[in-house]
C-alpha cells in the first residue's frame, strides 16, 4: 500500500497543509505525498494533477537526487499504474 495516508476525518486538515506547503515551496516529494493522499481517498482527478505536478520537478532534479531515495521510486512507480501516467522505471530515463 501506498505511504503517506491520512485517515478520512483528517482529509480535509490533511490537504489544507499540502496546499499550504505547496503555495510555501515548489517541492515534488510535497507534490507527490499530496497525490497519495488525494488518490488514497479516490480523489484520482485532482491526485492525477498533483502528481504530473510531481512528475514535472522530478524530471528537472539531477540523476543522483532522483536516484537517492528507493521509497520515492516505488511510490512514483505505484501511483503512475494507479493513476495511468507514464512513469519511466529508474527516474533519470537513462540507460538499462
Amino acid at each position: 500500500m501506498l505511504a503517506a495516508r491520512s485517515n478520512s476525518q483528517d482529509f480535509d486538515n490533511a490537504c489544507a497543509a499540502y496546499q499550504k506547503a505547496i503555495e510555501m515551496e515548489s517541492d515534488h516529494l510535497f507534490e507527490l505525498n499530496f497525490a497519495i493522499t488525494l488518490c488514497n481517498n479516490g480523489d484520482y482527478e485532482q491526485a492525477r494533477g498533483h502528481f504530473l505536478e510531481f512528475e514535472r520537478l522530478f524530471q528537472a532534479l539531477d540523476s543522483e537526487t532522483k536516484n537517492s531515495d528507493a521509497e520515492v521510486l516505488e511510490q512514483r512507480q505505484s501511483l503512475s499504474h494507479i493513476l495511468l501516467v507514464d512513469a519511466d522505471d529508474d527516474g533519470d530515463g537513462g540507460e538499462d
